[in-house]
């Protein structure tokens, strides 16, 4: 029994020396980009031409500030039948608007958007699934003058933090010459 096992072990380490395995890491069989385009956001996925994506496991979704599918709700090109299955090829763009975004969670609001998707080698492997994320990059950027910044210090400031500073201000400017004060 030992030597069967053995044999069955030299056979399999053998044949994945001599196999070819020149199958594609995920990085390289689907290239992804997500770009901010006006006002959409826009998924893009290229694949190889010896993969393909599955349309069943191509999801999109608002994952914060809360859980939302919104597949259904997007314009996602065709799919085509092949090996009984509808699926996608060469290259996959989403545009999602971001006025379905602000539907769904309201105006002005941080999110964070997944597309999840799942492809196949023509060759018979197939990839577990790819999550990839977008983060809503939310600039509320202020014009505040520096009268109102120091005073919003004071306001909202560590008290602490405050008297510590008066006090070490008050030794600095009883320490300079008198023609200062």
């Amino acid at each position: 029994m030992r030597i069967i096992k053995q044999f069955i072990l030299i056979i399999v380490f053998t044949t994945s020396l001599l196999s070819d395995n020149n199958f594609l890491k995920p990085e390289v069989a689907f290239k992804t980009s997500i770009e901010n385009k006006g006002e959409n956001i826009q998924f893009k996925i290229v694949l190889d031409k010896t993969i393909y994506l599955y349309d069943q496991f191509l999801k999109v979704s608002i994952t914060k500030p809360k859980k939302i599918d919104i597949t259904k709700e997007l314009e996602i090109q065709n799919p085509k039948e092949y090996d009984g299955f509808k699926v996608h090829f060469e290259q996959i763009t989403i545009n999602l608007p971001k006025s379905l975004i602000e539907k769904k969670i309201g105006a002005n609001k941080p999110y964070e958007l997944e597309i999840t998707f799942q492809g196949c080698s023509k060759a018979g492997v197939c990839y577990a699934p790819i999550s990839k994320r977008y983060k809503s990059q939310t600039v509320t950027k202020e014009s505040v003058n520096e009268t109102d910044a120091i005073t919003a210090t004071l306001k909202d400031g560590n008290i602490i933090l405050i008297l510590a500073t008066f006090f070490g201000f008050g030794l600095l400017l009883a320490l300079t010459p008198r023609i200062f004060p």
